[in-house]
């Protein structure tokens, strides 16, 4: 149900793990290294936590749990308003970054994703919202994932606080932390070269 995929969006983070693995099945991949931002972390952390015969190595990029969703975002979510899109884009940016300065040139980060957002299907947004908000098993999950793993955090996240991250590195028995200074919440578009230098090492 995301981007120009057939369906509706799937509302529980365990259900996307699941059907990650039935991609990697109609893809004949037997093991992968999985990469996941923010809600797509939270389907990596399950999937290495449920399936770890199919996870070389995992990547949780602006991570935390529990991933709690500020009421008056769901709401907005929910009601389909536009105020969804502006909170998510007002908050997933460090300051610095919405005053431009992208360190490719021709990349307008905030408007890029502003754009990006409001090309979403109906009820998109709030179902994915809604599922990091419900998913209560992080930490259990966190405790079962043996594989390697790699945080990349911000330390200007004001979604994911890069010390809840850390946090859960704690749990994570063999995992290491690369912290972007400066970075908000959207680090693959505030620092790109970084995010891929910490990732090359991993998968």
């Amino acid at each position: 149900g995301h981007g120009r995929s057939s369906g509706v969006g799937l509302n529980k983070i365990e259900t996307m793990a699941d059907w990650i693995i039935a991609l990697l099945d109609a893809s004949g991949v037997e093991q992968a290294s999985i990469v996941g931002h923010s809600m797509g972390s939270l389907v990596t952390l399950a999937l290495a936590a449920r399936y770890p015969d199919r996870v070389r190595s995992v990547a949780l990029i602006g991570t935390a749990v529990p991933m709690a969703v500020h009421k008056s975002l769901l709401t907005s979510a929910a009601q389909n308003d536009h105020a969804a899109i502006d909170m998510l884009t007002y908050w997933g940016y460090s300051k610095a970054a919405q005053l431009g300065g992208n360190e490719n040139p021709g990349m307008w980060m905030v408007g890029g994703t502003m754009k990006l957002l409001e090309q979403s299907r109906k009820d998109v947004i709030h179902t994915g919202l809604d599922a990091c908000h419900r998913y209560a098993a992080g930490m259990a999950h966190a405790n079962q994932v043996q594989c390697p793993t790699l945080f990349i955090l911000g330390t200007r996240d004001l979604m994911t606080p890069a010390r809840a991250g850390k946090e859960m590195s704690g749990v994570v028995a063999n995992s290491r932390v690369v912290l972007l200074d400066g970075t908000g919440h959207s680090l693959m578009m505030e620092r790109p070269n970084d995010v891929l230098d910490a990732l090359i090492e991993i998968v």
